[in-house]
């Protein structure tokens, strides 16, 4: 983890959690990504409601449990609304992963606790002993803000680390956002017809016609190309949507959607809606700006 962490050029600290250490600064964020590789972690530097609203933000966390695991280290899951089995209920054996489209269904070695995770498309099961007990799992925030949790901490030890090298290693990149990751680029409002600008350049006008283009990039092991899918919606909102379609998928990660603006002046917002449940993504992928409709006099 460290060596993959230096070898994308970030400044790694490594520090046992009774060291200090400053997280924050003048409301900002120290770091780009936090590794608790310890169950009894007593939050005393990294309070956990700053651990949470640093997800939010869209930080980055991997933590690792067993069943040792503390009060201090349960609440923080609590804060998800995610429930940890009782630290007697130690489950060890040889479990498949759940299959997936990004990376090879494999056989690991588990020993450790389960969790119960709220009915909510923002987390998604890695491993399971029975429909109901989780072993490990992702959350994903609305910034991209990444949570990973694995309830076996000896599934990252020396003996046992190459057998679950094809699960830990894609996890852990997740964890990075150097594989799973969609960013949106280059969005454009081009007018195509309707009032002319001359002097009212960058404003649009109710009955125009406007398309939107943009970008989507994915981040596989850490290789940059386009995203393609059948089911990004453009929406275009005055108060509730008053415009939602999908956009003109053109096959190199670039999309287009035109449409004529509502017959309403207001001020609109339009977000371009992505929501794709599986391993490595899970989330929504938006954009929103203002979009002004005067009457034209």
């Amino acid at each position: 983890m460290i060596t993959h962490n230096l070898d994308e050029g970030k400044l790694v600290e490594t520090v046992d959690m009774d060291t200090p250490i400053v997280f924050e600064s003048y409301g900002e964020f120290n770091y780009e990504a936090v590794y608790i590789l310890a169950p009894k972690y007593n939050f005393a530097y990294i309070k956990k409601q700053t651990l949470k609203s640093f997800i939010a933000q869209g930080g980055n966390v991997f933590m690792a449990y067993s069943p040792v695991y503390t009060k201090e280290t349960k609440s923080f899951l609590e804060l998800f609304k995610v429930k940890l089995s009782p630290s007697t209920d130690i489950i060890e054996k040889d479990i498949q992963t759940l299959s997936n489209s990004l990376f090879p269904t494999t056989t690991v070695y588990y020993r450790g606790i389960s969790f119960t995770l709220p009915d909510s498309n923002a987390f998604v099961p890695l491993l399971k002993s029975t429909p109901n007990k989780i072993l490990s799992f992702t959350f994903q925030s609305l910034t991209n803000g990444r949570l990973a949790i694995l309830g076996s901490i000896d599934m990252l030890n020396n003996t046992y680390f190459e057998k679950n090298k094809q699960f830990i290693q894609p996890l852990l990149q997740w964890s990075m956002k150097t594989h799973g990751k969609l960013e949106l680029k280059n969005i454009q409002i081009i007018k195509i017809d309707g009032v002319p600008d001359i002097e009212n350049e960058g404003m649009f006008f109710t009955n125009d016609t406007v398309t939107v283009s943009f970008d989507i990039e994915q981040t596989m092991n850490g290789i940059v190309s386009g995203y393609i899918a059948d089911d990004v919606q453009v929406e275009y909102r005055y108060v509730t949507p008053v415009i939602l379609d999908f956009a003109q998928n053109l096959k190199n990660g670039s999309y287009s959607f035109t449409t004529v603006l509502p017959d309403q002046f207001g001020v609109y917002t339009i977000k371009i809606n992505y929501t794709f449940v599986s391993f490595f993504f899970n989330f929504v992928i938006y954009s929103s700006f203002t979009l002004k409709n005067q009457s034209f006099v």
